[in-house]
C-alpha cells in the first residue's frame, strides 16, 4: 500500500494521470466531496479526453468518454441484479479503461488488473489517498 497526501483538486487531477500510466482499471472507495471525479479527470487528460467532458456519474450510474473510458458510480445500485439489467458488467468487459466509483460486488467482475484507491477526507483542502495494488 502507498499513501498520498493530496492538497488540491488539481493535485488529484495529477494523481490520476499519473495512475493510468500502470493501471487501466481503478475501484475508487469513499464518499461524496472527496475529489473522486478529479482523480479520473486526470485518468481521462492522458488518454487524450478533455477533462471538462468529465463529470460524476452519481444520478447517470455510467459515463463514456470518447468510447475509451468507462466511468461508472454504483452508489445508486442496490442489487446485483442491476449490474446485468443495466448493462455494466457487458460494459465493463468491452472497455479498456475504467474507473468505478463506489463499487458493490466487485468480487463478481474484477481481477488482479485492478488497482483500488480509498480517498479521505482530511479537511476541506487535504486528501488522504491510499493505493492497493
Amino acid at each position: 500500500m502507498k499513501t498520498v497526501i493530496i492538497a488540491s483538486p488539481d493535485d488529484m487531477v495529477k494523481l490520476g494521470s499519473q495512475i493510468v500510466k500502470n493501471y487501466s482499471k481503478i475501484l475508487i472507495y469513499w464518499d461524496l466531496g472527496v475529489w473522486k471525479t478529479h482523480l479520473v479527470k486526470g485518468f481521462a487528460s492522458w488518454l487524450g479526453i478533455e477533462k471538462d467532458k468529465v463529470t460524476s456519474p452519481t444520478y447517470t450510474i455510467i459515463n463514456n468518454y470518447d468510447n475509451k473510458l468507462l466511468h461508472i458510480d454504483m452508489y445508486r445500485l442496490k442489487e446485483f441484479s442491476e449490474l446485468i439489467d443495466k448493462w455494466i458488467l457487458d460494459s465493463i468487459d468491452r472497455f479498456d479503461y475504467i474507473c468505478i466509483e463506489r463499487p458493490k460486488r466487485e468480487e463478481e467482475y474484477i481481477d488482479d488488473q485492478w488497482l483500488k484507491i480509498k480517498i479521505e477526507k482530511i479537511n476541506d483542502n487535504k486528501r488522504k489517498v491510499s493505493i492497493y495494488s
